[in-house]
């Protein structure tokens, strides 16, 4: 599987191929659940002006994930992202939601919003899953140790 994919994302190097390893890895742990969401209006909405490869992940993750989920929040404005980074919640005024190559998502437990990381695990393997079954290389916050919500395109796949 993974020759038949690498050679049309060229060029692939380094951490980038230990990312997409690491997911092939991931696909044989992951054991599939029946379907039992689906995306709410509020989360459709937030998806406006996110690459279409992406809301094509999200929209996957919630047909197999174990976790309901809800979208936070997809597209930035600069504005929002300077005031993100003025009061801590960003590191950068590089984010990818500037350019509708990330999304953030946040698991629903009990009826409402965790932020609790442990919470996360499911919906980003969900996540991961979904991306991988598609074809779509990305990055996960949740593997940084401290962005749990966020979820990328693969920057030097997707400019």
């Amino acid at each position: 599987m993974l020759n038949s994919i690498v050679p049309q994302m060229q060029p692939w190097k380094g951490l980038e191929m230990l990312l997409w390893k690491e997911m092939q890895g991931f696909s044989k742990r992951f054991k599939r659940q029946p379907a039992m969401f689906k995306l709410s209006e509020k989360s459709i909405s937030k998806l406006a002006g996110v690459h279409p490869d992406l809301v094509k992940v999200i929209n996957r993750a919630i047909e197999i994930t174990p976790v309901d989920f809800t979208v936070i929040e997809g597209l930035r404005t600069k504005e929002q992202q300077a005031y993100y980074v003025k009061k801590g919640v960003s590191k950068t005024m590089r984010s990818r939601h500037l350019t509708g190559h990330a999304v953030d998502i946040a698991p629903i437990i009990g009826g409402k919003i965790s932020w609790n990381m442990k919470d996360y695990k499911p919906v980003v393997d969900a996540v991961k899953q979904a991306a991988l079954e598609l074809k779509i290389p990305m990055e996960h916050g949740y593997d940084w140790g401290w962005d749990g919500p966020h979820h990328e395109l693969l920057r030097s796949v997707y400019k």
